[in-house]
């Protein structure tokens, strides 16, 4: 039976995901350092915490992924929600899991990859905040073109929160501002 049988029946059998080991390694983090993709999945689908640490280094089980140049655990964990931007502690200099491959992973085309794989993750990053920015733009407030306008020139008040119900309720329509002229 190998390890990914074994995580199965124990899960099964009500072990406990996130128990640490006696050095404070968690399942997740070991299935990390045996380079086991679908281990780490399985673990996460039965509520391992992506993001505990190791008490007093704070390394993850994505820095021990990216040390080892695995940049299908590394992606695993990343879309798990892993924080790929997470300092280490002292002992690790600090670094997030990208610098951790850059300096630790042995093998130079693993470690391309994750690292390519952490500025993919950066640059969409910048490009989905650009995305939610311009969406509560055209959500709430005056459209230019009249996209969020009703005929007659009032605003849909579009606030996609829910009302606080110790302050009066706002009118629903206000009213848009001059047309450019």
């Amino acid at each position: 039976m190998g390890n990914f049988e074994m995580a199965v029946l124990l899960l099964d059998h009500a072990a406990f995901v996130n128990a640490p080991s006696p050095d404070g390694y968690t399942a997740l983090m070991m299935a990390s350092e045996a380079d086991d993709t679908n281990l780490v999945s399985l673990l996460h689908s039965r509520g391992a915490k992506v993001n505990a640490s190791l008490p007093g280094t704070l390394t993850t089980a994505l820095h021990i992924a990216a040390r080892k140049g695995n940049v299908e655990t590394v992606q695993e964990l990343c879309r798990a929600g892993a924080d790929y931007k997470a300092r280490a502690g002292k002992d690790s200099f600090k670094r997030t899991p990208a610098e951790e491959a850059d300096h630790a992973c042995p093998d130079k085309d693993k470690r391309k990859a994750v690292r390519e794989y952490f500025n993919i993750i950066n640059n969409n990053e910048w490009a989905k905040r650009r995305l939610q920015i311009m969406s509560a733009e055209q959500s709430v407030g005056y459209a230019p073109w009249g996209q969020n306008q009703q005929p007659g020139g009032y605003l849909i008040n579009q606030a996609r929160t829910a009302p606080d119900p110790y302050q009066p309720a706002p009118p629903p329509y206000s009213k848009a501002p001059p047309a450019w002229g």
